[in-house]
């Protein structure tokens, strides 16, 4: 602990050792910067990526939004092409696709924000100015843009700023030059400041009056944003530099500006982001528009609202520009920032940042949102359409633990999986960074784990055990220092021939019997080192299936993949035992220098072709289609189904004691007779049991 408590790089150092909690908490926050400095960017490689955004090229997202669906929507404005809707995945056969994305109307898209408790109401900002609002079950999109007081021209910003109250949707703030707001979806709307711009007062506060003085053309309100904490505090940004917040919902507004030293005169306001998770706190991105100083970051934040802030960006390792600004929903001290060339993230609210390894593209990114449910980040793009970064929680593990990264392995805890419709893409690894597809997600439960070995790693063991603490599926992965990605099918193990015949081959024309819903535990072994987490596997929500019907199924699979591990050793048999007399008959062939010996060649060859008469599996093969369609759904096995499960097991039965006879009236005999004359057993050494 003393090298912790003795770390250079401990900027916030400003703890009392004599006050129990107050060093507990500087450790801690003497931790955060460790962790910080400890983790580079590769350690950042193992997330997945995915380009899920329509299949438009060139696409630029201004904005993005989503609903809580399962799986849930992303919804985008997007310059020039308008707005959209698609989902962040489908359970459907043939996975995701551009043609599940819907386009909720044309024009250039500045802003949409949906009602993520029922997504087919949405407000769809346009630029330059204009509101609408959509209904995705009629088509029908009503203008509800806001009036202007009598004699005023309202001033629109390119991109309109548009807030609305998370708690209630139909509560909707529109920034011109005034703030406006509307508590009936845009039936109707009141004004709630004056005129924040320069063009009316500039002594640091208004009243709720507008300006006297109307003008056709100048500065606009840039940002509006709405405390999800309390509906009563907005924060607006103006054109021409302006910084106002009101914490009364509008009875009085404090421009704070003048608070926040150390900014370039030509910086203007590009972002406002204010936190979900501690009170007072925001979070403001300038840019300074003097293109030698472009990039540089000037990123501040306060915990006071607005009256002592705080740059967090005076390091050299962000470049700005710095387009948009995200606070994690759950771990406060984990910020990503959407820069003019890529992704960063600090794991220390700022003190430094990392940018996202090659595995996310070199491209601006310009809007950011974290999903409090399935933890992702989705990221809006310029060029790549919308990309989802997959799962934040282990960084959430990290920052509120930065001693993971001192262990030498760790299994960070494991989502609920779904068990549904397993499309045939979807078995894939999603192919990272591919552009402007559907790239579909891995089907399974997937789970990050991190190892802090070498570059050379050595391979990890991952183990799956089902409630009775039985190991079902063990598989190896081969990972490298950082963060690992893996993701488990949900599948039980082949059983052991087959799985050692697929191994063999290369592939194999079966997989194991999926597993029923339940709690499992996921298990990783490196050398000594031994880390496990529990995980919920659950059932479609929507398919309301008795749980007996399920189980009927699963048993229904796993007797058919017995009786396919025996057929499999008995072709593998008869492939061995053909081989066998081939290697006989050519033998003799050339050793053949008596009767005896050609009558050897000869039976033989009778050998063989009794083998080949007996050996025809077509009676059993007769059944597989219809017993190997029991997997394309999860109820119990059709009437049909059942049948040809029984009449496969019977077959497999009757092939297999033919064999037998086989083997003990023709194949022993025929061994003990080239024994006599000293040949055997030689040929037959690779011969495995039946069975």
């Amino acid at each position: 602990m003393t090298n912790i408590l003795q770390n250079p790089k401990s900027r916030r150092a400003k703890c009392n050792p004599i006050i129990n909690m107050t060093l507990v908490l500087c450790i801690n926050g003497l931790l955060g910067l460790e962790l910080n400095a400890q983790l580079s960017s590769k350690d950042l490689s193992g997330f997945v990526i995915r380009s899920v955004g329509p299949r438009i090229q060139y696409g630029s997202v201004e904005s993005i939004d989503f609903d809580l669906e399962l799986p849930y929507n992303i919804f985008g404005a997007m310059a020039e092409i308008g707005f959209w809707r698609g989902p962040v995945d489908i359970w459907r056969q043939k996975g995701n696709t551009s043609d599940y994305w819907n386009k909720l109307d044309a024009g250039y898209g500045s802003a949409i924000l949906t009602d993520r408790l029922n997504s087919d109401n949405n407000y769809l900002v346009y630029a330059n100015g204009g509101l609408g609002l959509s209904s995705r079950e009629t088509g029908v999109i009503k203008r509800i843009d806001p009036w202007a007081p009598e004699g005023i021209i309202l001033r629109h910003a390119a991109n309109p700023p548009v807030s609305v109250d998370r708690q209630d949707f139909s509560v909707v703030y529109y920034g011109s030059q005034f703030v406006h707001k509307s508590t009936n979806g845009g039936v109707s709307w009141q004004i709630i400041s004056g005129d924040l711009t320069n063009g009316s007062l500039s002594d640091g506060k208004t009243d709720i009056f507008p300006s006297p003085h109307p003008e056709e053309s100048g500065p606009a309100i840039t940002k509006l944003v709405v405390d999800p904490l309390d509906s009563e505090v907005i924060w607006a940004a103006t054109e021409d530099g302006n910084l106002y917040v009101t914490r009364s919902g509008g009875g009085q507004w404090e421009n704070k500006r003048s608070r926040i030293r150390g900014l370039p005169r030509s910086s203007r306001i590009s972002h406002i982001h204010v936190s979900a998770v501690s009170a007072g706190t925001t979070f403001v991105v300038f840019e300074n528009l003097e293109t030698s100083d472009n990039q540089n970051t000037y990123i501040y934040t306060t915990e006071d609202y607005g009256n002592r802030w705080n740059r967090i960006s005076e390091n050299r390792d962000i470049v700005g520009p710095v387009n948009t600004l995200v606070q994690d929903v759950v771990a406060k001290d984990l910020l990503f920032a959407g820069a003019e060339d890529g992704l960063y993230v600090s794991l220390n609210r700022g003190e430094d940042w990392i940018k996202w390894p090659d595995s996310f593209p070199t491209v601006p990114v310009q809007s950011l949102v974290v999903h409090p449910r399935e933890h992702d980040l989705i990221l809006g793009t310029d060029g790549r359409n919308v990309l989802v970064l997959e799962d934040l929680s282990p960084l959430r593990e990290m920052v509120n633990n930065p001693q993971i990264s001192r262990l030498e392995i760790f299994l960070f805890e494991q989502d609920t999986a779904y068990i549904h419709v397993n499309s045939p893409t979807s078995r894939r690894s999603p192919q990272r960074d591919r552009p402007y597809n559907g790239a579909p997600n891995s089907y399974g439960s997937s789970f990050y784990y991190w190892i802090n070995n070498s570059e050379s790693a050595s391979p990890v063991s991952i183990e799956v055990l089902d409630f009775e603490n039985k190991v079902i599926r063990t598989v190896l992965d081969y990972p490298r220092r950082g963060i690992n990605h893996f993701v488990w099918d949900l599948r039980e193990d082949l059983p052991e021939y087959l799985r050692r015949v697929s191994e063999r081959n290369g592939r194999s024309h079966f997989r194991g019997v999926e597993v029923l819903p339940g709690s499992y535990v996921v298990r990783v072994k490196q050398d000594l080192e031994i880390v496990e987490q529990r995980v919920d596997i659950l059932a479609d929500p929507r398919d309301e299936l008795p749980l007996v019907e399920r189980i009927t199924k699963y048993q229904a699979v796993k007797r058919y993949l017995t009786i396919e591990e025996k057929i499999a050793k008995m072709d593998t048999w008869v492939d061995r035992v053909r081989e066998g007399i081939s290697e006989v008959m050519e033998y003799l062939a050339e050793k053949s220098t008596s009767a005896e010996l050609e009558i050897l060649r000869s039976e033989a060859l009778n050998v063989r072709d009794k083998l080949i008469q007996i050996s025809d599996f077509s009676e059993v093969y007769q059944y597989r289609e219809q017993v190997g369609n029991m997997s394309s759904s999860y109820d119990a096995p059709t009437e049909g189904q059942r049948l040809d499960l029984l009449r496969i097991e019977e077959a497999s039965e009757a092939f297999f004691r033919r064999l037998e006879t086989f083997r003990y009236s023709d194949l022993e005999p025929y061994t003990e007779r080239l024994k006599a004359v000293g040949i055997g057993p030689l040929f037959f050494l690779g011969f495995m049991p039946i069975g």
